[in-house]
């Protein structure tokens, strides 16, 4: 049974932010783990990235043309440009997040395995059948929830803000104000309180998602610390080496946001000229090169996000008054 438990173990701030390295297999397995993960989404970003890059200035294009009638003051283009740019790259774009999906839930569950069960497959630890679609549950109930639980406040903000505003127009800004801080507090809230949903799902071999609530209650402000040290010092670190990464590939370290859509100069010029760069041997191994730097890149972050899941259960756990966890 899952139950909500008071604090008795103290908070480890390291254990929790290197959670990744307290496997049984300390540091020599997660340095596998993470080479593992790191080649299985370069192959997924060189397969799939050509599937829509080809189309994406297109859709940057229209972007670009929005933002620059916004600023104007200008009627903004029809936005059947942007649905068909964005309807010809969604086969591509729809393989690229499923494959980037399946290696990151296969690298998660490999970790939960060998935390908490110190099991590791034969060769190479990434696997994909059911305790990883079981992972891919748990982290799409997570955010399907918590898209659900936005959609939900600002239904209700809106219902507020109208029924105040005929009373007085301060009144609905107010309801507006705080009931946008109220959003920023629930988009961080709500994932920090079930983010343990897998790894509770691995420790009891059985899928749970709102029961992680109860699993970081007590526990909410030490795990926001471990998670903000993690996930946006992580994703800091991340970005990057991400913009040094697409640097690499295109000649241009200003790429990104050169094709922003807030600069002065059409984006999809850009992306038809770096992709016209990447057609030459030199061009394609750089770009190459990127990918496989940003999967690093990649596999780093979300190692060390899930070593904050391991230890979030596993200090629930040792909070039990009569422990299991060994």
């Amino acid at each position: 049974m899952i139950e909500a438990r008071k604090r008795i173990a103290a908070f480890d701030f390291n254990g929790a932010a290197g959670g990744a390295f307290m496997t049984p297999g300390g540091k020599d397995f997660v340095i596998r783990l993470w080479f593992w993960m790191s080649a299985f989404l370069s192959i997924a970003f060189i397969v799939t990235v050509p599937m829509f890059i080809g189309g994406y200035g297109d859709v940057l294009e229209q972007s670009w043309l929005s933002n620059r009638a916004v600023f104007s003051g200008q009627e903004p283009p029809d936005p059947q440009g942007m649905l068909t740019a964005f309807g010809k790259i969604l086969p591509g774009m729809f393989a690229f997040m499923m494959a980037m999906w399946a290696v990151v839930a296969a690298g998660e569950t490999a970790l939960y395995k060998r935390y908490f069960h110190n099991v590791e497959a034969a060769r190479q630890p990434l696997r994909f059948g059911r305790m990883e679609l079981r992972t891919m549950l748990c982290q799409l109930g997570v955010w399907a929830l918590v898209f659900f639980i936005y959609f939900l406040g600002a239904f209700a903000i809106g219902l507020l803000a109208a029924a105040f505003g005929a009373v007085a127009p301060i009144l609905a800004a107010i309801v507006v104000l705080f009931g946008v801080f109220a959003i920023i507090a629930m988009f961080i809230a709500v994932p920090i309180r079930l983010a343990p949903a897998a790894a509770l799902s691995m420790l009891r071999d059985k899928t749970h998602v709102l029961a992680a609530n109860k699993v970081t209650k007590n526990r909410f402000w030490n795990l926001f610390v471990a998670y903000l040290v993690t996930y946006v010092g992580g994703y800091i670190a991340y970005y990057i080496i991400y913009t040094i990464s697409i640097g690499i590939a295109t000649g241009d370290m200003g790429f990104l946001w050169a094709v922003s859509g807030l600069g002065e100069e059409n984006p999809r010029v850009l992306i038809e000229a770096a992709a016209e760069r990447m057609k030459g041997p030199i061009g394609m191994a750089l770009g190459i090169i990127a990918m496989i730097i940003n999967a690093a890149a990649m596999a780093a972050w979300i190692l060390l996000v899930a070593g904050v899941n391991c230890y979030a259960v596993r200090w629930w756990v040792e909070d039990d008054p009569a422990p299991n966890f060994e």
